[in-house]
């Protein structure tokens, strides 16, 4: 599959999104919002942080704030999500502790998996390479772990 064919897979990015946006009820915190392409999914009480005022959708309540060190009491939310968002901080082990940290039942999220979808997902300003594996690994530092496996993402889930 070429690099453009895969930016192109639109279906198969909604059923992922759709996927991740079924396990965010109540009050969640959607971070690295961006254009909110996760946020406009969910159904429960949506908080959207982002570091870039300029960037960050307009929906729900809006934090602009760091993900590494995120503006929020512990506990402070039923579940905390993110969409390709590690893939683009290069201190991604910083936000999963901060993710765990402010969420009550559930961590989420969903990364490209391989090296092209990583390519063709993440912001191209960013040097890092991130393994599917390594965020599995992270995760299961705070919780138990599922994984559900589609052709171009990984959705990882930590339950508290």
């Amino acid at each position: 599959m070429s690099f453009l064919a895969l930016l192109g897979e639109i279906e198969s990015r909604e059923r992922v999104l759709h996927r991740v946006a079924s396990f965010c009820s109540g009050r969640v915190l959607d971070v690295a919002t961006g254009s909110g392409y996760l946020a406009r999914k969910i159904r429960g009480k949506v908080v959207c942080l982002d570091i870039d005022a300029a960037r960050v959708a307009r929906i729900g309540e809006v934090v602009v704030g760091d993900a590494r060190l995120l503006p929020f009491r512990s506990g402070s939310f039923d579940v905390v999500a993110s969409w390709s968002a590690l893939a683009h901080i290069p201190e991604w082990r910083a936000v999963v502790r901060e993710m765990f940290r402010v969420a009550r039942r559930l961590v989420i999220t969903a990364e490209p998996r391989g090296k092209l979808a990583l390519l063709a997902f993440r912001d191209f300003r960013c040097e890092h390479e991130l393994g599917i594996e390594e965020v599995i690994a992270e995760f299961e530092r705070f919780a138990r772990v599922e994984v559900d496996y589609y052709e171009h993402f990984a959705v990882v889930r930590g339950w508290k």
